[in-house]
């Protein structure tokens, strides 16, 4: 990859990887990772969240919010039969069924033992807030999109595909049940 100073060594069998703007290896392993997942997202229609799924009581639930905000805490909390994360939760449609969405675990391996590798159907999602009440309400599908759209990792600002990433996004929030869980 040029743009990274990239190289692989036929003879040695190995990558090079040259320092670009001051980038080091690791910096370069994130881009080309961060590349995979645009790309991957795009042809597979699929939204990559900042969140954590848990199934319970048979109803596939998706809690997300900015870092530190206590995604990690209420799943753990949950007396849930699945957890699937807690940082980066995989959205699309199900086969193809333009209401019906399907979350599954980041493809990478968790550090975390609790969290299974597999997907599940979404029944509801929960925009976590800090307040001093405690209480869940119910949030217009129009509200719940724009504060989606931050909180979606975003791979790139190349206009068609962040409409196409957005209409994905659109369609979910629409076909949800949305709250503020504070």
């Amino acid at each position: 990859d040029p743009d990274l100073n990239i190289s692989y060594d036929h003879r040695l069998r190995a990558f090079n990887f040259g320092k670009v703007n001051g980038m080091g290896a690791i910096d370069k392993i994130i881009a080309i990772l961060n590349k995979y997942m645009y790309f991957a997202a795009l042809k597979s229609k699929s939204i990559f969240l900042h969140a954590g799924a848990v199934r319970l009581n048979n109803r596939g639930l998706i809690f997300t919010g900015p870092s530190g905000i206590g995604k990690t805490t209420i799943i753990s909390m949950l007396p849930a039969e699945i957890r699937l994360g807690d940082e980066l939760i995989c959205i699309k449609d199900a086969q193809g069924n333009r209401n019906v969405f399907r979350a599954y675990s980041f493809p990478w391996p968790s550090n975390n033992p609790e969290f299974v590798p597999m997907n599940m159907d979404i029944d509801a999602l929960f925009f976590i807030r800090r307040d001093g009440a405690n209480h869940i309400e119910r949030k217009k599908w129009q509200d719940a999109f724009r504060e989606l759209l931050q909180n979606i990792y975003s791979f790139t600002n190349v206009a068609n595909d962040v409409m196409e990433l957005s209409d994905l996004a659109m369609r979910f929030c629409k076909s949800m049940r949305c709250f503020d869980i504070y």
